[in-house]
């Protein structure tokens, strides 16, 4: 009968009608939290949207040094503290701001000891500016081995299809070191015209 339960080896057995109800319950149960699952999944997905949303309008929205800044930092790069000249050249590289790059492509336009010039180089590839291309490519020529090989590397950092011909032409620098940091950026970049040459 439905409303009779049985005993079954010391456990008490549910009615068929008992069952149906639960089973119901189950089920109604899997939906809720089935539906709850796939708000939460929602939620997280729109979550996700907007910290990316977030993120590029701050890469975006880069700070700005004052024109004040800019000036007194140029005077600290060009001025007769060694190392203050360097501090503030890795410090401008790793501010992000937009502007940042100037007094450093100043600083290299008119040439500084090596330590500042390696500063430089580094702090621009840091920045990723295109609108340090051409101090970097001069730089790509130095009598430095080593600030050769920073500024191949500097320019590898920079997302633009003009800095292509420096990284080519460095693969064919007389150090090793220069070389493989002009092989590592064209491999990173995936260029197909450093193949031949790779692969020579």
């Amino acid at each position: 009968r439905l409303g009779k339960k049985r005993r079954f080896h010391g456990a008490i057995d549910l009615t068929v009608g008992e069952r149906y109800d639960a089973n119901v319950r189950h089920v109604a149960l899997a939906v809720l939290v089935t539906v709850g699952m796939g708000h939460a999944a929602s939620a997280a997905r729109v979550q996700v949207k907007a910290k990316k949303a977030v993120a590029a309008e701050a890469k975006q929205e880069a700070p700005k040094l004052t024109a004040d800044k800019i000036e007194k930092v140029r005077d600290i790069l060009l001025g007769d503290d060694e190392q203050g000249a360097i501090d503030a050249a890795k410090a401008l590289g790793q501010s992000g701001a937009s502007n940042a790059a100037e007094p450093l492509i100043d600083l290299l336009s008119v040439g500084a000891t090596p330590a500042r010039i390696e500063a430089a180089v580094d702090a621009l590839g840091a920045l990723k500016d295109a609108r340090g291309i051409d101090a970097l490519e001069l730089y790509a020529g130095n009598l430095s081995a080593d600030v050769r090989r920073r500024a191949v590397k500097a320019l590898g950092a920079i997302k633009e299809e003009r800095v292509v011909p420096a990284l080519l032409t460095a693969l064919g620098d007389s150090a090793p070191d220069v070389r493989a940091a002009a092989a590592d950026a064209l491999a990173a970049r995936k260029e197909t015209k450093a193949a031949p040459r790779l692969l020579a």
